[in-house]
């Protein structure tokens, strides 16, 4: 036992002295922000005791200048210490602390045209709501909250943007920069093998707007023996674009294993990616999601040579204006083509068709298709028929 623990002491005594090292021997040439609210134009403010408001800002004013660590670290310059979140959504929730590398609490991205959000997930990969940096009501303080529509609009108290400034020197340096960037895909080195599926062993699936699908992955060895405790970066690359946004992370357990519940949003591949050691790991699945679309008819009842509006929307929460939709209507055993619409900003569409050649009494089936096109986020997708009854 007591050799475990002179180990022990050991261990952490050697992990001291080589962060001291670290920061010791970082380069000076470190940039600082002053992060702004938007709502009031006043600058974030930390202080020794642990602190952190919104004050005016000020030139002179050191406790107001910030600087952007690897993996996430917004580290006060004047006193040294992390901006923090306590992970409740309350006030008094968000302050500074001393550093702690890969601390999910200190895990801030400046995302989403304006959003300060801490990492949604916690030590042991578990997903929490995530959480957003935002100015408390008529006061100086701040607050964690419930972050709102990534697209927005936002509110203004949760919307900061920051300003590069030059302190005056000495000031806490940041350890040396991490030379590989833990989410970027990388060819997966020779030695290891890494499977991402969905069930019954899928790469790509297609699935209904909203439907939450589970990716299962796993890391071994050439021989097959589990890599235990590997950690991996999510991201999702949407179609069309190159980059990859962050999302999450996770960690193997003692099998190799971790899966991961998807979000909700348009078609996309999620990559999963590992750096360590110096090897890597990547791999991906293809989500296609089917689009979103409803459908409504006024009046359900009317006669012949009167009007019918068919108004519907694309739901989801990206809408990109001009997207082609088709109302089709249901004869001969198949859908035929009868109105062309397009989608305004909001996603909605409308068609108005008279009816001229009914005779006796008819009900008419009638849906709305959107189908995949250049610049919309979703595959094809249907609306449930609607019926229309029409009397000649």
């Amino acid at each position: 036992m007591a050799v475990t623990q002179r180990r022990d002491l050991l261990s952490l005594a050697l992990a001291g002295a080589l962060l001291a090292v670290l920061v010791l021997a970082a380069s000076a040439d470190a940039t600082y922000y002053r992060i702004v609210n938007k709502e009031t134009a006043w600058c974030l403010e930390a202080s020794q005791a642990g602190t952190v408001a919104l004050n005016p800002c000020q030139a002179s004013n050191n406790a107001q200048l910030w600087e952007r660590w690897d993996r996430g670290w917004t580290r006060n310059a004047s006193t040294g210490l992390c901006l923090e979140a306590a992970g409740v959504f309350s006030a008094g929730s968000i302050g500074v602390a001393p550093c702690v590398w890969d601390e999910p609490r200190m895990n801030w991205l400046h995302w989403y045209g304006g959003w300060y959000e801490r990492a949604a997930f916690d030590s042991q990969g578990v997903s929490n709501p995530p959480e957003c940096l935002s100015r408390l009501a008529s006061s100086h303080a701040v607050t964690g909250v419930a972050c709102d529509n990534p697209l927005g609009p936002n509110p203004p108290s949760e919307l900061w943007y920051a300003v590069e400034a030059t302190p005056s020197p000495p000031f806490p340096q940041k350890p040396a920069s991490p030379q590989l960037d833990p989410c970027r895909p990388l060819r997966t080195s020779k030695g290891l093998r890494l499977r991402v599926k969905f069930r019954r062993s899928r790469r790509v699936a297609t699935a209904s707007y909203g439907r939450r699908l589970r990716v299962h992955a796993r890391l071994v060895t050439a021989s097959g023996a589990p890599v235990v405790g590997a950690g991996f970066c999510i991201g999702v690359q949407t179609v069309g674009h190159a980059q990859v946004r962050a999302v999450g992370l996770r960690a193997t357990d003692a099998r190799g294993r971790f899966s991961y519940l998807l979000g909700r949003g348009g078609t996309r591949r999620v990559w999963f990616m590992h750096h360590g050691d110096g090897q890597s790991a990547s791999g991906s699945v293809l989500v296609r999601v089917r689009a979103p679309v409803t459908l409504r008819a006024s009046p359900r009842s009317l006669r012949n040579g009167q009007t019918v509006v068919l108004r519907g929307r694309l739901g989801g929460r990206q809408h990109i204006r001009g997207l082609l939709v088709e109302l089709q209507a249901w004869r001969d055993r198949r859908w035929v083509p009868f109105c062309l619409s397009r989608t305004n900003r909001a996603g909605h569409f409308r068609c108005a068709y008279r009816f001229t050649h009914s005779v006796g009494v008819h009900t008419y089936r009638m849906r709305a298709r959107v189908a995949a096109q250049v610049g919309s986020p979703f595959e094809t997708g249907t609306s449930r028929p609607v019926r229309v009854r029409v009397s000649g």
